[in-house]
């Protein structure tokens, strides 16, 4: 069947099916959940979204910014907020508007990350604009499931990580904008779709399609560490022939040094070492025993993991289809990724991580997770290349162990209650976008750590010096005067 007539008839089955499948009262759920979660400081919505009305018909379809299938029928079609000073992270309650074809948060100070699960959240959208906000982290790769996308506005944020290749699929798209972000890598549709270059514009790491062939092969050298006798690797194309010639295990004991090789071949090279491991060196059983810990370990008030981490289900991949779960393979229980974004999830840093042996990036932001963070993060997730704790309430220092996982080119922390010094090869490798928001962080990339000045010093130990003698006072010569003082003696003898 045609994409025209797909669409066509699935627009004729969400206008026509009754309030028992898309009721009204979850979209008027969902626009007080929304109203609930944006901070709204000019007052727009909070003057013009008022549910005092609601035994009439379409009531919610008077308010700013929402448009409905019909006047008269609370059911919302777009959510138009473009330009209304909106702040916070991503709304909350979109999928109790189960019929929305249409979001625009445009030109607003929206920030965080993009839900990962946003095609389970809307999956009938035509029409997706973010542009001109401060979303960060990577663009999610279930937007490849938003079969019927037409309009994808990302530009002007702060994005990073590449363009997903799954979105390449939707067939419908004829506007992409991912101008002005950070992202980086080829770009997928090559020269199947015409978007012009301007599309793409202000990323200096894109290549491909209208921005032009991506770079050619290059040489690289990699060194291994004493004692270890490891064939040469010159290029790109040599990576599978060493893996095959000398054998994971091997690779996996000698760690390599990399002069002069790019990230993404480093990214390369230590991917295929992860995926060319047998079960024997990351088992499936192992990623499985994982996420049932995370499930124990975090509360979930909201009930988004308990309704779809279920381990009842034991076949290939079944964890694959776990809300925030990304795999390696779709027929393989081993994580790749773990984004668990804006679920509202609470409790101590999750439990249990280490046992996903082979991830990648976790991703808890936007969430009320609390406490310290590990002091042996590096040893639970040691190959991670992105993490992102921010929006949470986690406290304490940053743990200098950070530093050891090696391969971590995304670290984002701000808006938490972290305190003390950034530990310096983080200030220095990291921008301080990865750090703000948090009121006792000090040290490079933030303002420096003052140290205390010579008059606080002095006053410190002129008070020290006092309390010290208050105290010996009370402590000695009071029960002194107590005991030889001649007008107590005779209650002295009472009590005794």
């Amino acid at each position: 069947m045609p994409d025209n007539i797909k669409f066509i008839l699935w627009s004729l089955l969400l206008y026509s099916f009754p309030s028992l499948c898309f009721g009204s009262d979850r979209d008027v759920q969902c626009l007080r959940t929304v109203q609930q979660s944006v901070v709204d400081p000019n007052g727009i919505l909070k003057s013009t979204w008022t549910f005092l009305n609601s035994s009439s018909k379409g009531f919610i379809c008077e308010f700013t910014g929402v448009e409905c299938w019909h006047p008269d029928e609370n059911r919302v079609l777009a959510l138009r907020l473009s330009n209304l000073g909106r702040q916070g992270g991503f709304p909350q309650g979109l999928q109790n508007c189960t019929s929305m074809t249409a979001v625009d948060l445009s030109s607003n100070n929206f920030s965080g990350h993009i839900p990962s699960d946003i095609a389970g959240q809307m999956p009938f959208l035509t029409s997706l604009d973010l542009s001109y906000n401060s979303f960060s982290g990577e663009i999610p790769i279930s937007i490849a499931n938003l079969t019927l996308l037409n309009v994808v506005n990302l530009q002007h944020n702060q994005l990073s990580g590449q363009i997903p290749g799954q979105l390449s699929h939707l067939d419908r798209i004829t506007e992409f904008n991912v101008a002005d972000i950070l992202l980086s890598g080829p770009i997928p549709w090559g020269s199947q779709r015409r978007f012009p270059a301007s599309n793409f514009a202000g990323n200096q790491e894109l290549c491909g399609a209208a921005l032009g062939d991506c770079p050619s092969k290059r040489r690289w050298r990699l060194k291994p560490i004493k004692g270890c006798s490891l064939p040469k690797i010159n290029d790109e194309s040599s990576i599978g022939a060493a893996v095959g010639a000398t054998g994971v295990e091997k690779l996996g004991l000698c760690f390599y040094s990399m002069p002069g090789m790019a990230d993404n071949i480093k990214f390369t090279f230590w991917s295929l070492l992860l995926y060319s491991c047998s079960s024997l060196c990351f088992g499936s059983d192992e990623d499985v025993r994982c996420l049932k810990d995370v499930l124990q370990s975090v509360v979930d008030p909201n009930g988004y993991l308990k309704s779809t981490w279920t381990f009842h289900n034991v076949s290939h991949g079944f964890i694959c289809q776990f809300t925030g779960v990304e795999c390696w393979h779709p027929d393989e229980n081993r994580v790749l990724a773990l984004r668990l974004s804006n679920l509202g999830l609470r409790g101590g840093f999750p439990q249990g991580l280490e046992n996903c042996s082979s991830m990648t990036a976790l991703d808890l932001s936007n969430n009320n997770f609390s406490g310290p963070i590990p002091s042996d993060v590096s040893r639970l997730v040691p190959f991670i290349t992105s993490l992102d704790l921010s929006y949470n309430s986690f406290s304490s220092e940053i743990p200098v162990t950070i530093s050891n996982i090696s391969s971590l080119s995304t670290l984002n922390l701000q808006h938490n209650q972290l305190s003390g010094p950034i530990p310096f090869d983080l200030g220095s490798k990291f921008p301080n976008s990865s750090f703000i928001g948090n009121l006792g962080l000090c040290g490079m990339p933030l303002e420096s750590c003052k140290s205390m000045s010579n008059d606080e010093s002095s006053a410190w130990k002129i008070g020290s010096a006092v309390g010290f003698i208050v105290g010996f006072v009370v402590a000695f010569y009071f029960p002194h005067w107590f005991v030889f003082s001649r007008r107590l003696q005779p209650y002295i003898v009472r009590i005794c």
